[in-house]
């Protein structure tokens, strides 16, 4: 108030017991929530007394920060980059930040760096593992400091896994014609398959932990692997063998092997195909026409049986060989084999 011997007193809300002895100056040393509310003093001398208008005092709990990370992974792998990230519902750049692993207080190194809000693991390393907290202090209003965070677990492998490649299904090798699929995992989440066949640079397929060969071609054969990524991060599989080749080239055979038969006589034709013949089933042809058994011929697994001749089974022999379980594996026809049956 203009003049002298002015006597304060004040008061808070509605409250009519005095603050503290007349003073100009009412000092909260250490704000709590409890002294959130409207102030006003009351100026007296002598008999004379007046009361100023109201001041709003807030006080309010400082933000508490939440500490995040990128990305957002359970287990990382040596040499990966970690961040974790301070954040705040305020201005950031109105803080400084304090960090914490396990308790104990971090500072930069060759492999962390912290920058504002953001702690940087710029290659990690089992060591880095841990439980990371931060906290933040105001800038320009001391003492202000928060709370800390949550703690934040990080998980760093001592070791890295190549990524498991496999081949399905589980062939030796294939035949021409045949769907194969290759597979590739890596532990953990967030990983890119890339696919490579043999010193070759360029990627076979898109992104995928799945490559297909939908037809396999003698060209397909070669070694393949895979190389798992997520960021700047990469590891190769190792290699996978795949060979294709051509079904086996059946040969067609008579018994007895003569020039001419005669009425009645019995005419043997076999097909023999390396490998173990009840893996196949077996088609026959009579000049091109497809056979099938009659009351003078049968069919047996490989073998085909005139069991009594007569003229009209003279003609060019094929047969032909379908794999039982390996769709669409079919081999290529024989070369005909001409049988001559007299007419009398």
């Amino acid at each position: 108030m203009p003049g002298a011997a002015w006597e304060y007193y004040w008061y808070k809300d509605s409250k009519t017991t005095e603050l503290s002895t007349g003073n100009k100056n009412y000092i909260i040393n250490s704000a709590s929530l409890h002294d959130t509310g409207d102030y006003h003093c009351e100026a007296k001398r002598g008999n004379v007394s007046i009361n100023s208008g109201k001041m709003k005092v807030q006080v309010k709990e400082p933000p508490q920060p939440q500490l995040s990370k990128e990305p957002l992974l359970e287990l990382f792998y040596p040499t990966e980059k970690v961040t974790l990230t301070c954040l705040i519902n305020e201005n950031p750049n109105d803080w400084e930040y304090e960090w914490y692993r396990n308790e104990i207080k971090l500072s930069k190194d060759n492999d962390i760096s912290l920058s504002g809000k953001t702690l940087s693991i710029n290659s990690a390393k089992s060591s880095h593992s841990g439980n990371y907290k931060c906290k933040a202090k105001h800038l320009r209003r001391s003492p202000v400091t928060t709370n800390e965070t949550e703690a934040l677990q990080l998980h760093i492998s001592d070791s890295t896994p190549e990524p498991d490649i496999r081949q399905d299904p589980s062939f030796e090798f294939f035949y021409t014609g045949e769907q194969v699929r290759l597979t590739c995992n890596m532990t953990g989440a967030a990983w890119e398959y890339h696919w490579y066949k043999d010193s070759e640079t360029t990627e076979l397929s898109i992104p995928n932990k799945n490559y297909n060969i939908n037809s396999a071609s003698l060209h397909d054969t070669g070694d393949y692997h895979c190389e798992a990524k997520r960021g700047d991060f990469s590891i190769n599989s190792g290699k996978m063998k795949v060979q294709v080749k051509e079904p086996p080239q059946p040969q067609l055979s008579k018994e007895p092997q003569w020039d001419l038969f005669y009425p009645t006589e019995k005419v043997t034709l076999t097909c023999s195909i390396n490998g173990n013949p009840n893996d196949w089933e077996y088609e026959w042809y009579k000049n091109e026409m497809k056979l099938s058994k009659d009351n003078d011929i049968s069919l047996s697994g490989k073998t085909l049986s005139i069991n009594s001749a007569k003229s009209s089974h003279s003609g060019n022999y094929k047969c032909k060989a379908k794999h039982l379980w390996r769709s669409p594996v079919t081999t290529k026809e024989t070369e005909a084999l001409q049988i001559h049956i007299s007419g009398k």
